[in-house]
């Protein structure tokens, strides 16, 4: 999309940081994950949230530390993602 700005989820950082990760986009993610055949990123990710809804079914949000190897994965499909529900939003929301 002209214009637009992409939030940059691949710059690199010394120590690896929490994403944060809404439950309603968790299995888009996941799936989405799978398809880019990171599926064990994935399998941490579905396990990390079902440990987060345990403890708090009435989160809407879940912190996950992705291990090194599963940050470019999860960047791009983060970036993904967030730009598509963007694009559904419209501008100014």
């Amino acid at each position: 999309m002209p214009g637009t700005r992409l939030a940059r989820y691949d710059s690199h950082v010394e120590k690896p940081r929490n994403r944060r990760i809404w439950h309603a986009e968790a299995d888009r993610l996941c799936d989405m994950l799978d398809e880019a055949g990171a599926w064990q990123t994935a399998v941490r990710i579905r396990v990390t949230r079902g440990r987060a809804l345990d403890h708090r079914p009435e989160g809407s949000a879940f912190d996950y530390r992705p291990a090194p190897d599963d940050t470019p994965p999860l960047d791009a499909a983060l970036a993904v993602l967030r730009h598509r529900r963007l694009e559904r939003l419209g501008p100014g929301e």
